[in-house]
């Protein structure tokens, strides 16, 4: 735009130097350049930034994706155990899965399956309640007549939920990793990927058996 005003007044010097005309012809380009410029910068200004979160109007929990739904409604592990996960204590799901590379023998396997089968009844149950008590907070605000009293109650209820789904799935690690050997926890470590990332514990390691369930 500068650079049109420039043209605009080379030109007009030109061909109407020193004229009235010229010079009102060049104060009204560089006016009406001026405005344009300053309409533009307004509407950029007054346009407002689409929240990220409005897309997720039409969820049916606010707070939760339809991915959290189902993992919580499967029993899955929604990353709540990566604090045992990441630090060398494998999962009874992932151990299940990988029970033919790490050569599990029938009783580990037995043992195995029942820590998961426990685990995955529990935490399909939590799972449930927390998407409750998600949806409680929803129709609370909806529906207006809310205090801080209120509040503060539903969410304690939604993180003690949560917090049992957590220990849920950080308990069947603590007892899953004992029942492996050395050998075995190592080639885990390898197969998941975090080669020396993460150290294999548990076991005579940690001053024998750790059941958390």
């Amino acid at each position: 735009m500068a650079d049109a005003v420039k043209w605009s007044r080379a030109m007009l010097r030109g061909r109407l130097p020193g004229s009235p005309a010229g010079l009102c012809l060049i104060r009204a380009v560089a006016a009406a350049a001026t405005l344009t410029v300053g309409v533009a910068s307004t509407a950029q200004a007054e346009t407002p930034a689409p929240s990220p979160y409005s897309d997720e109007q039409e969820h049916e929990v606010s707070s939760l994706s339809p991915e959290d739904l189902s993992a919580l409604r499967a029993g899955a592990g929604w990353g709540l155990a990566k604090p045992a996960e990441l630090n060398g204590w494998p999962g009874p799901r992932h151990v299940l899965d990988l029970s033919k590379e790490l050569e599990l023998t029938a009783a580990q396997m037995e043992e195995i399956e029942k820590i998961f089968q426990d685990m995955n009844q529990a935490a399909r149950r939590l799972g449930a309640d927390l998407i409750e008590r998600e949806r409680d907070l929803d129709a609370a605000f909806e529906a207006g007549d809310l205090d801080q009293t209120v509040l503060a109650g539903l969410v304690a209820k939604t993180e003690e939920t949560r917090a049992e789904l957590r220990l849920t799935h950080l308990q069947a690690h603590l007892a899953t990793t004992p029942l492996l050997s050395g050998a075995q926890k190592q080639r885990y470590q390898h197969l998941r990927g975090y080669g020396g990332h993460a150290n294999a514990h548990g076991g005579a390691h940690h001053g024998g058996q750790h059941h958390g369930q």
